[in-house]
């Protein structure tokens, strides 16, 4: 996501707030803010295509404080049939049925030319 000179014109107003409230200040409770910016169009993410803009507060019932948290998250309560993503300011919560992930892959790989599916920075650097 990309506001240019005017965010505070341009951006959500609660993101904006962390921008201007939280940008450069993490704390033990948040390393960073994770975003869900959008939702590539896919036959396995349907009715969560028009999502975007709003904050990770958890995933599978894990806090998220840092957009490393999500692989770990992602391997809790593995007899779960989904993947429930929960989100800040009562926005929807995403329920993704993990039986359809393998499928999910490749098809957002080859639609949308995404050679790398996760990067969560060099390795053992820090974002």
């Amino acid at each position: 996501m990309e506001f240019g000179e005017d965010i505070e014109g341009q951006s959500p107003p609660h993101l904006y707030h962390y921008y201007r409230d939280f940008a450069f200040k993490p704390t033990p409770e948040r390393r960073d803010v994770v975003i869900l910016s959008y939702v590539l169009p896919a036959p396995f993410n349907l009715g969560y295509t028009g999502l975007g803009r709003m904050v990770v507060s958890k995933f599978n019932g894990m806090t998220i404080r840092s957009i490393k948290d999500i692989p770990a998250a992602q391997k809790l309560n593995p007899e779960s049939e989904y993947d429930v993503i929960e989100f800040e300011l009562d926005n929807p919560v995403v329920v993704i049925p993990r039986r359809q992930l393998p499928a999910a892959n490749p098809f957002i790989r080859r639609n949308y030319g995404i050679e790398k599916l996760s990067n969560l920075g060099p390795a053992g650097l820090p974002f």
